[in-house]
């Protein structure tokens, strides 16, 4: 649920409309869960065998069809359906419907919380995108009784009820009411889940509760694989049930495990329907009844009699007043277990009962909820000065039965009188109908000093707020029927508890939707936080350390981001600047435990605004409302909230909440925030231990892996680890943190050495002097997949040598057998010799990729590229990244340095220069050729010095001769000729300045001076190298760029380049690569621009891309198809696109453009671009398909396999559906991002897939 309300002011029904937990072991329920039917078809059969391990039903087939069929039985032990299910099997049985009547006769959901629940274990055979019918049904009087195929007078046309329509390739559902004797079918409400497809061929879990939350209101709930959605009638159909409808429409579909129970969802306190005849305390079997004692200020008073009255739902004997002497007697009962404390926010007590005034008097009659304050009533009082009720104080409703109107009423402990509220205008039914009306009065705990007061009539519900109670404590309840003839049954008191969850470690704010999934794949669901652990902040321009911290929310549960004095760093930052267009998250985090040794389950509730939270369960993606398993011993849970953002059209007025609560645990629950499974080791001298690891090729490369042809490899690397005290060079003090400055490689530091010297006292502290002997004993290390699979695991002893500068060093050699192609992720845990957590350290990942691409196959010129002027900024690196570039298929570099003095370019003030050979450069290059990777050089025309009124040159010193005279040509024509020259045959594409427009001081004047120096380098590149192409300096944004369009700017190079950093992906259609007027492609379009434009720097959208490192990966698959679908436009066409760093590392520090993790290992965007190499660039594009369904996106390209002649890209924009598609080709082959292959076999010139957000290649003939 989302709610956009603050804290403070939460409206009760928010809180009151979950049923919630108890903790009181005092309290019992109405009513045990009860089954009904237990169907696992034991016998073989569908008659109501005898088989003593299940409790089964016979059942019968209904179909409008004369053709119709019955469903059979067949062998299906996918578990955890086993041995003979029910299936529709299709053909004639298509649109067969299965009834089964409950054998123990209806079920009525008679009280508030009462409940019929029917869950079973499903499976399609199948892809077909089709209906399942989930129902629960009253036959009103004609159950079917026999199979009926085209009846005309069905027994189940008359019957009525609920059931939810889940559509199976897709994620939604609709929950739908049928009134009673053929009223009709219609739609209750849409369930968005979203819901697991059922076209997986999986086995999946569905259930569809229904309950009775009030006296006129039905909840239907509908579960798919945990996944809760509800939805309320307010004007029920029924509320007697006996039959189960199920129906799996035109598709095979299997049934088995399927159970109905019965039970009520609320605690139990008190239940008196008065079955012992006495106002005694009973032991009557179906009821928990109290003592009821009866107090009068007159002497003449008497007590309240028993009498017989059936008027339904009163039944058998009630309580009631004889008039006379009892007109004016209250009846008082204490509450069996000695009372309930509404002790925390959410906590709610409940009375309700039915209630019948034989007689047309006006009077008022009263229900309450009182503490005793200790002095119980044991015997009936009857004019007694000094009365042990005098002092009682609590709530009560008061309700006249000749009006409309009611009010609710407190009153103090210790002797006050009843004050009035509120008075509530109703308007309720009057009681002088002679008929029962069910009353309720409900309290419950909002906060420390608020209480809401409800008073339920009928089902008309009012609530005010005490905002000075005078109890929480409530032992009692007050009863009157004033000077009239009032009958009062079905007395029940329950408790209801939601236990708010308020202690968290909170992180943050990190920029963008991802989150920490931008830099670290997979990390979430895998950490095990506590305070003092350091995370490092990925941020627009850079990254920044942040520190896990202790928070607790309000007493009532909620969080307010925005709320200074908890998150001091979220405001001070005030989502302003790069943060606001984008928005930020924050993480919550705390370990929960039910049991040391037994699993609990509950409902975990959780409300946000503005946007649901990503939620982790022990490394388990959970979603709000589902039931989840606290596992024996701690649990882990995550939450990642995302903050308002612009680019969505939210304001900080829209808040940032966050409410976590767990219902329907009948066990405590602790809680915690340090690690369970953590030994953190701090010096007697306040120092932290930290920790580092690396992950490399056995030759020293990234952990990028080339698979060819073969269907495995053995993956060898080399697993270094470092250890050191103290702080690391990049460590941050927290007064600076989130500056942006981090760099380097991450430590992990046992806690933050901010905190080191604080002392803990579950801290172990170590001599200073002797700190290696307390050095890590071993190296756990598993191995998990893209499916989360653990592909391997193993425990390796390490042993260290140094120390070097006081750092001790442990190399490990690893090799794992048998890895496909795929994203391999690993994580590693820092034992000591008796295999405590030390550290947990930042995952580690490696790639395996198919490898180079043959470029004597391509059909056109390739789009993707790198661009980095930083490559040659670690020479030792250079040869790697060139390497990369080769494996991965990227065989373009746009420039190199941003420098003349790298290309040993220098003039003499007089217009000659000279270029100098570099052999840094000469060995770049025959690096690059080797690699097959074309180089564009960046023959840089400098920048803009609006004081000197000239251009400066970057990388040497002197002043360039005045602009506009010869010498000021000179110097840049015999540049541009100077580098072809050189370079001629090696270099053929050169490239301007890097972001010209956006020079603070740029101008007019500055603008003229860049198109005139562009003139003379074109000149003097293209007299030495006719075959050379210019591109221009990048451009970022028309704003900034109007000056240079308006010189003339864009007229002048060969191709023109602009820069852009989108925050989402294109379709194919769009006219940019970046959906605004005035970036890229579309601020060329509008400045009349016709010619060809590369975009020379863009990144995939990573951190704004809710999916993180994976949509990071699709992210770039969608923008090279919009690059394909522009490549041959006859205006402004795209011949390029080129990746920020893509094979930067920590020495790069921008944590969300490249395709590396925080250690330099690579991300799924690197399997990505390999397998779009392959498949998609280079290609020749064809017209595309025809008759897709709204929202599938794709491009058609030619392919190199004869055999398979063409290739589909096709993605969803959002959400998963399965697709019917037309082919004409016998073998398609489905391809993912990871280049993992299956064939899909046509049926009837047609083959069926599921469509996500991710993008698939198929190739085939279509």
């Amino acid at each position: 649920m989302n709610t956009g309300t603050h804290p403070r002011h939460i409206p009760y029904a928010a809180l009151a409309a979950a049923f919630l937990i108890t903790l009181v072991s005092a309290y019992t329920r109405i009513q045990a869960t009860t089954t009904l039917i237990d169907e696992q078809f034991l016998d073989g059969t569908f008659a109501n065998g005898t088989n003593p391990a299940e409790i089964d039903t016979s059942w019968y087939f209904w179909n409008a069809s004369a053709g119709g069929s019955a469903y059979t039985l067949i062998t299906d032990n996918t578990a955890p359906l086993s041995g003979s299910v029910m299936r529709n099997p299709n053909g004639s049985a298509a649109n067969t419907v299965a009834y089964a009547a409950f054998p123990g006769g209806a079920v009525t959901l008679a009280r508030v919380g009462d409940f019929i629940r029917l869950e079973l274990d499903g499976r399609a055979a199948g892809l077909t995108d089709s209906a399942l019918f989930l129902g629960l049904f009253n036959a009103n009087g004609t159950p079917i009784i026999g199979n009926e195929f085209g009846s005309a007078d069905s027994r189940v046309l008359d019957d009525g009820g609920y059931s939810v329509r889940k559509y199976t390739g897709a994620s939604r559902a609709v929950a739908l009411r049928q009134v009673i004797a053929g009223g009709g079918t219609t739609t209750l409400g849409s369930l968005s889940g979203p819901f697991a497809a059922d076209t997986d061929g999986s086995p999946h879990w569905l259930a569809l509760q229904i309950t009775r939350t009030a006296l006129n209101k039905l909840e239907i709930a509908f579960s798919h694989d945990g996944v809760v959605n509800i939805v309320e009638d307010f004007s029920p159909v029924t509320f007697t049930f006996d039959e189960i409808r199920l129906q799996a429409s035109q598709i095979d579909y299997r049934f088995d495990n399927i159970v109905v129970t019965r039970g009520n969802i609320l605690n139990s306190v008190l239940d008196e329907q008065f079955l012992d005849g006495s106002f005694g305390n009973g032991t009557a079997v179906g009821e928990n009844d109290t003592a009821w004692y009866f107090w009068n200020s007159s002497a003449a008073g008497t007590a309240y009699t028993l009498t017989t009255d059936n008027t339904a739902p009163l039944a058998g004997f009630v309580m009631r007043n004889p008039v006379g002497s009892a007109s004016n007697t209250i009846a008082y009962g204490s509450l069996p277990g000695g009372g309930v404390e509404l002790a925390q926010p959410g906590d709610s007590i409940r009375i309700e009962l039915d209630v019948r005034l034989a007689g047309t008097l006006n009077r008022a009659f009263i229900v309450g909820l009182y503490d005793d304050n200790g002095t119980a009533i044991s015997t009936n009082e009857f004019g007694v000065s000094s009365s042990s009720v005098a002092d009682d104080g609590g709530y009560m409703l008061v309700k006249y039965s000749g009006a409309s109107g009611a009010s609710l009423q407190r009153q103090s402990p210790g002797g006050g009188s009843p004050a009035t509220l509120s008075g509530l205008a109703g308007p309720y039914a009057m009681e002088t109908d002679n008929i029962p009306h069910h009353v309720a009065l409900v309290l419950t705990r909002l906060a420390e000093d608020r209480l809401a007061v409800t008073l339920e009539h009928d089902g008309v519900a009012a609530t005010v707020e005490d905002s000075a109670p005078v109890t929480f404590w409530f032992n009692e309840i007050k009863l009157q029927g004033s000077q009239a003839d009032f009958r009062f049954d079905n007395i029940r008191v329950s408790f209801n508890r939601d236990l708010p969850l308020l202690a968290w470690a909170e992180c943050g704010p990190f920029w963008g939707r991802a989150g920490l999934g931008v830099i670290r794949f997979d990390a979430e669901g895998a950490m095990h936080p506590q305070p003092g652990d350091i995370e490092i902040n990925s941020a627009h321009g850079g990254r920044g350390m942040v520190e896990w911290r202790a928070v607790s929310a309000e007493s009532d549960g909620w969080l307010d981001f925005l709320d200074d004095t908890r998150f001091p760093r979220v405001v001070e930052s005030s989502l302003a600047g790069d943060h606001d267009w984008a928005g930020m998250v924050n993480y919550l985090h705390t370990y929960l435990k039910a049991s040391d040794t037994i699993p609990a389950t509950a409902i975990l509730r959780v409300q946000s605004s503005p946007y649901a939270p990503a939620l982790w369960l022990n490394g388990e993606p959970v979603r709000p409302g589902a039931t989840i398993t606290l596992q024996p011993g701690w649990n882990r849970l995550m939450a990642r909230v995302r903050s308002p953002a612009t680019s969505a059209g939210d304001s900080l007025s829209t808040g940032w909440l966050f409410r976590a609560s767990l219902a329907g645990v009948t066990t405590t629950i602790e809680s915690g925030l340090t690690d369970p499974g953590r030994k953190v080791l701090v010096t007697d001298d306040g120092q932290a231990f930290r920790y580092l690891s690396s992950l490399a090729r056995t030759d020293g490369d990234t952990p990028v892996f080339t698979l060819g042809t073969a269907a495995s490899m053995t993956v060898n690397l080399d697993y270094t680890l470092k250890v050191a005290l103290g702080t690391a060079a990049n460590y941050q003090e927290p007064a600076i943190r989130r500056t942006k400055s981090f760099s380097g490689y991450p430590w992990v530091y046992s806690t933050d050495p901010a905190l080191a010297g604080s002392g803990s006292p579950s801290w172990t502290t170590v001599p200073s002097g002797s700190w290696q002997a307390y050095a890590p004993a071993r190296v756990r290390l598993r191995v998990i997949d893209d499916a989360g699979t653990e592909i391997a695991a193993q425990t390796f002893a390490v042993t260290f040598g140094g120390p070097e500068e006081g750092v001790i060093t442990a190399p490990l050699s690893l090799s794992f057998a048998g890895f496909p192609l795929g994203h391999y992720v690993v994580f590693s845990e820092i034992l000591d010799s008796s295999d405590r957590v030390l550290a947990r350290d930042y995952e580690h990942a490696f790639s395996v990729i198919p490898g180079p691409v043959d470029v004597a196959a391509d059909q056109k010129h390739r789009l993707l590229g790198a661009e980095g002027h930083w490559l040659l900024s670690n020479a030792t690196r250079a040869p790697q990244r060139w390497r990369w570039l080769e494996r991965v298929g990227i065989i373009a570099q746009q420039k190199l340095v941003a420098s003349w003095g790298v290309w040993k370019a220098s003039h003499d003030g007089a217009g000659h220069v000279t270029v100098d050979a570099s052999a840094t450069l000469d060995a770049t290059l025959v690096e690059a050729a080797t690699a097959g990777v074309v180089v564009y050089g960046d023959a840089l025309e400098g920048f803009y010095d609006s004081v000197a009124d000239n251009l400066k040159l970057p990388g040497i010193g002197g002043s360039l001769p005045a602009y506009g005279t010869a010498a000021w040509n000179d110097t840049f024509y015999n540049y541009g000729h100077g580098l072809a020259d050189r370079y001629r045959s090696r270099i053929s594409v050169w490239g301007g300045s890097n972001e010209i427009d956006i020079a603070a001081d740029l101008g007019p004047r500055g603008a003229e001076l860049y198109v005139a120096a562009a003139r003379q380098i074109i000149a003097g590149l293209k007299a030495a190298d006719p075959s050379a192409l210019y591109i221009s300096s990048s451009l970022v944004a028309q704003s900034h760029a109007r000056d240079l369009i308006d010189a003339g700017y864009l007229a002048v190079p060969d191709i023109v380049d602009v820069h852009t950093h989108p925050n989402k992906a294109p379709e194919p259609g769009d006219a940019s690569l970046y959906p605004s007027l005035g970036e890229g492609r579309s601020m060329l379009l509008a400045a009349g621009y016709t010619g060809p434009l590369i975009y020379g720097e863009i990144s995939s959208p990573r951190a704004l891309n809710n999916g993180g490192a994976l949509g990071h990966a699709g992210d770039l698959v969608k923008q090279l198809a919009w690059g394909v679908n522009w490549r041959d436009a006859p205006v402004a066409p795209v011949i390029g696109l080129s990746y920020l760093v893509p094979y930067g590392g920590p020495d790069y520090n921008s944590a969300g453009l490249g395709f590396d993790s925080l250690h330099g290992d690579p991300l799924p965007i690197v399997n990505a671009a390999n397998i779009a190499s392959h498949l998609l660039d280079g290609r020749n594009k064809l017209p595309a398909l025809t008759g897709l369904p709204s929202g599938v996106s794709h491009i058609r390209v030619t392919n190199a396999d004869p055999g398979r002649p063409e290739t589909v890209v096709i993605w969803r924009s959002a959400g998963e559906i399965v697709l019917t598609l037309p082919v004409t080709g016998s073998l398609i082959t489905l391809t993912d991002i990871y280049g993992r292959e299956q064939n899909l076999v046509p049926v009837a010139g047609k083959v069926t897939l599921k469509v996500s957000p991710l993008p698939q290649y198929l190739r085939g003939s279509f």
